[in-house]
């Protein structure tokens, strides 16, 4: 299947340098069985499928053939945030506990 490549570079809205660029797939008009060919490809590993229909004159992107939930979120940018966590003790010298203290970065990255 032939199509073209899209880049976007989100810049500073990202809040990690990995998460600022966005890929997508351009693939035009698409006929019935290359349509169906892509859809499952694309989405028969999810229990949710796209709601996406077949029309011979629509021009279809990567985006069209994924799961509800990656299509809802696409093109946004959640911000990563750091919080300090507390571990679960750790026995050492003469089995006397300590517990400690880790930093966590929590972030949404779903694709």
């Amino acid at each position: 299947v032939s199509y073209a490549g899209i880049a976007e570079d989100a810049g500073k809205a990202a809040s990690l340098p990995g998460f600022a660029l966005s890929l997508d797939a351009e693939f035009g008009t698409l006929s019935q069985t290359t349509f169906n060919k892509l859809q499952t490809k694309y989405c028969s590993w999810s229990d949710t499928k796209s709601q996406v229909k077949w029309d011979e004159d629509r021009e279809y992107t990567l985006l069209d053939f994924l799961p509800p939930i990656m299509q809802a979120v696409s093109g946004k940018h959640f911000q990563s945030t750091r919080s300090k966590q507390q571990n679960l003790p750790s026995f050492v010298d003469d089995r006397q506990k300590q517990y400690t203290e880790q930093q966590v970065l929590l972030t949404s990255n779903c694709w």
